[in-house]
């Protein structure tokens, strides 16, 4: 029985390394061949590309995407850890009962963290006011306000 923690701790510590070493290593491989100048001229172009084919184009819908993503894909892994760590303390008769409780308590810090996260992005989004539609509008009140020099 004294081999099966050793298993358990080797194949996490494999995972770990899969999930943290590959991602920098590659990192490091491709570093030399970074073109910032070239990257944002294709990035410019997709995006000269994509903003003439959209039509229901609103800038709150894009804005928080990628934190949006990000958060989905952090409650995925702790929900499915959750589910892992539950099986294996079940299996286990109680082995993983504290790593269970332990990934429990930061699941639902997390749920209440990102709800909240996403409610002031709301509120956020819903004061922001866009100058470009008031200064066409009502050009003689910005020039007055700025002194008309």
């Amino acid at each position: 029985m004294s081999l099966f923690p050793i298993l358990v701790l080797s194949g996490l510590a494999l995972l770990w390394g899969w999930v943290l070493v590959r991602p920098a290593l590659q990192n490091m491989m491709n570093g030399s061949r970074r073109d910032p100048v070239g990257h944002f001229n294709r990035q410019l172009s997709v995006l000269s590309q994509t903003s003439s084919n959209s039509s229901g184009f609103s800038a709150g819908s894009w804005q928080y995407q990628p934190a949006r993503k990000r958060r989905l894909q952090l409650f995925m892994a702790l929900g499915f850890a959750v589910v892992v760590s539950l099986v294996l303390a079940v299996a286990f008769r109680g082995i993983f009962i504290w790593q269970h409780i332990l990934l429990d308590l930061l699941f639902v810090g997390y749920v209440v963290l990102a709800s909240r996260a996403g409610a002031n992005e709301v509120a956020r989004s819903q004061k922001v006011t866009y100058l470009g539609s008031t200064t066409q509008r009502r050009p003689n009140e910005y020039a007055k306000a700025v002194g008309d020099r």
